[in-house]
């Protein structure tokens, strides 16, 4: 079977990570008594700029920031 296994746990780590930023977004939200849905894109929570749809991407917006 071609890229049975390897192709499945690629599949399952990508949904972790979007699954995981999404959670950890609400709770953030959520604890600092932001609405939890908003028409506004994310912005830094230190100087209040708003990010890119690269820094949005779970894992490869924080390698591409180096952290």
């Amino acid at each position: 079977m071609k890229g049975g296994p390897s192709m499945l746990t690629s599949s399952l780590f990508i949904i972790g990570l979007c699954l995981g930023s999404f959670v950890t977004c609400m709770a953030e939200r959520i604890s600092n008594g932001h609405i939890l849905i908003s028409t506004q894109r994310s912005r830094c929570p230190h100087c209040r700029h708003q990010l890119r749809f690269w820094q949005l991407i779970p894992l490869l917006g924080i390698l591409l920031q180096r952290g």
